[in-house]
């Protein structure tokens, strides 16, 4: 009996043990960010693939595609250095650029949804704002005048 009831103990211990281990390490997305893309316009929105975390520096913003994709924000970026940032990535339909299904990937600092933006199946890596615009429609500038300005404030 106490052989069945020290068995019976090491499984629920186990148990416990595996249920508070199935976030994902991290994959799962949050509910801000899903709430930041639905009041957005987007719907069915749902998490794909798994975070990504980097600590923001000049260094990072003046490489592609990363520049390009902090481009699109609404926030300066130079806000945010120092600091980690995640990217968490979904799938939603509603938006400005695309029939059907997008990818979104949402900026978040800490639990604070920042900005994001959108890629079309077939698109280029940099994508569209989340308001469906281009680089150059955020910017009012012409690609390389905007990348000469960046590059001058953010390091390059």
């Amino acid at each position: 009996m106490k052989h069945i009831r020290g068995t019976m103990a090491l499984i629920v211990a186990l148990a416990i043990l595996l249920g508070g281990c199935s976030g994902g390490g991290g994959a799962e997305g949050s509910p801000e960010a899903a709430a930041y893309l639905e009041s957005r316009g987007y719907q069915n929105v749902r998490q794909e693939g798994r975070v990504v975390r980097y600590v923001i520096n000049g260094r990072l913003l003046s490489k592609s595609p990363t520049m390009e994709q902090w481009g699109l924000q609404d926030v300066d970026p130079s806000a945010y250095f120092g600091q980690t940032i995640a990217i968490e990535r979904y799938v939603a339909t509603g938006s400005p650029v695309g029939e059907g299904e997008v990818s979104v990937s949402v900026f978040m600092s800490g639990d604070k949804p920042i900005g994001g933006f959108v890629n079309v199946p077939g698109g280029d890596e940099v994508g569209y704002s989340l308001d469906g615009k281009t680089l150059e429609e955020v910017s009012g500038k012409p690609y390389e005048a905007w990348k000469q300005d960046w590059l001058a404030k953010y390091g390059g």
